[in-house]
């Protein structure tokens, strides 16, 4: 995360609060892990899950933390289409002060071509106020592919293109519009039932300069509690060359969540 000035006086319990909220947050930088969130089924119609945490301490200072996400997904009766919906929202506000204010909305279509091969094509759109991201919409399609599909692990990767619009909140930053690659390997590792390990890493580079580039690193590890709760522990590290102004190469993230599962 970007180096922040505090100008507000900060005691210890407020500290605390704020490091608790920031490691609690769900929706935390450019990195969306979409690969945590397919869900691994034979079943077609509807399923999906809710998350959602508020929270508020009044003392020295005010602080408020909300985050919220939805994710839903429709599999056609042939098991050939599957579509993916995911929604996220977060803020973390002390006083007047915004440490993370973003929001970011997904979609997704798959269809199976043969037995190894998959075509994706995907569209999303975020906003995020700590890496001076206004808004950036981003469209893109590949071929997917099959490479291990066992009981306890699963390989897939992917060479899509996507087209990127991005606008900054730094007044003098030109809008861009810009074509990257986004090769990706994930690995799903399921040792036993009520567990999954979901890593994978994205190589962005842009189309026509291959030394403006991302890396993408997204890690999930997710318990199933009972048959309708699961609780997770994210991680995201996103390395970008040439970052927004007043914004680091690297971001890493940290976060940990409850996830109500619905049919």
């Amino acid at each position: 995360m970007p180096n922040f000035q505090f100008r507000i006086p900060l005691n210890r319990s407020i500290f605390i609060s704020v490091c608790f909220a920031l490691f609690s947050f769900h929706s935390s930088s450019q990195v969306v892990n979409i690969e945590a969130q397919r869900i691994v089924t034979d079943t077609t119609g509807w399923f999906g899950d809710v998350n959602g945490d508020f929270s508020f301490q009044q003392n020295v200072s005010t602080i408020y933390s909300f985050n919220a996400g939805v994710h839903a997904e429709y599999k056609s009766k042939n098991n050939k289409d599957l579509w993916l919906f995911l929604g996220t929202a977060g803020l973390l506000k002390v006083d007047s002060s915004n440490f993370a204010n973003n929001a970011l909305a997904l979609a997704l279509y798959n269809r199976k071509l043969g037995k190894l091969l998959r075509a994706e094509a995907y569209s999303v759109i975020f906003d995020n106020h700590v890496t001076n991201i206004r808004v950036r919409w981003v469209a893109g399609a590949g071929p997917r592919f099959k490479f291990l599909d066992k009981k306890i692990l699963k390989i897939y990767a992917g060479i899509p293109v996507q087209l990127e619009y991005e606008e900054s909140l730094v007044s003098d930053v030109a809008t861009t519009t810009q074509a990257r690659f986004s090769p990706y390997l994930t690995f799903t590792f399921l040792p036993v039932a009520n567990l999954k390990l979901v890593s994978t890493t994205y190589y962005q580079p842009r189309a026509d300069d291959f030394n403006d580039y991302r890396i993408l690193h997204v890690d999930q590890l997710k318990i199933d509690v009972t048959k309708k709760f699961a609780f997770s522990i994210d991680f995201s590290y996103l390395y970008d060359q040439f970052p927004q102004p007043n914004v680091p190469n690297k971001i890493l993230a940290l976060s940990t969540g409850l996830k109500y599962k619905f049919r």
